[in-house]
């Protein structure tokens, strides 16, 4: 599975989960791209779906096909990191901080979004052969904040996901 399939699938879900709710959902370029908050309206919401990078992964590291030729054919695995930041600009209201517990003029409160979201996403499973694990694993949940230390109302999701790299079909033997 490409890079681009690894995040579209699971983005389109969650865009079409927003927008089933009234909110929008975006893809980041980087985790700066977070600011984007600050200029949701109060209406909404807004999902912000970033793939942060992967790393070498234990998991899976036997997997090998023997072609028809007998030869061996490594498919390292890699553990992607994605992270589903759910957002909301709060408004002027005295009392903003009920906005995370309780429904704000017919809009549901934001800790319940976040609740869904998480659900949404540990119920996505991709086909047989595109990942290792076909779930995303759940790594947990912090509050997002401006890079000066000022926080949002939002909170970012954390997930990992084993997919395997995808490796060219013909080697090519590096010589000096």
């Amino acid at each position: 599975m490409t890079l681009d399939q690894l995040v579209k699938l699971p983005y389109q879900a969650m865009k079409t989960w927003a927008e089933a709710r009234k909110g929008r959902a975006t893809v980041a370029r980087d985790p700066l791209d977070v600011l984007i908050l600050l200029t949701q309206g109060p209406a909404g919401f807004l999902v912000i779906f970033l793939w942060d990078g992967d790393s070498a992964s234990e998991i899976g590291a036997d997997e090998t096909d023997v072609d028809q030729s007998g030869a061996v054919e490594v498919h390292p695995p890699a553990t992607n990191r994605i992270e589903v930041i759910i957002g909301r600009n709060l408004g002027l209201d005295v009392r903003k901080d009920w906005a995370l517990i309780a429904e704000r003029d017919g809009r549901a409160p934001l800790l319940k979004l976040v609740n869904e979201a998480r659900a949404k996403m540990l119920a996505l499973v991709y086909p047989d052969d595109a990942t290792s694990l076909r779930r995303f694993v759940y790594r947990g949940c912090d509050s997002v904040s401006l890079p000066d230390g000022f926080p949002l109302a939002a909170y970012k999701l954390r997930f990992e996901l084993v997919a395997t790299v995808d490796v060219e079909d013909e080697e090519e033997v590096l010589t000096t």
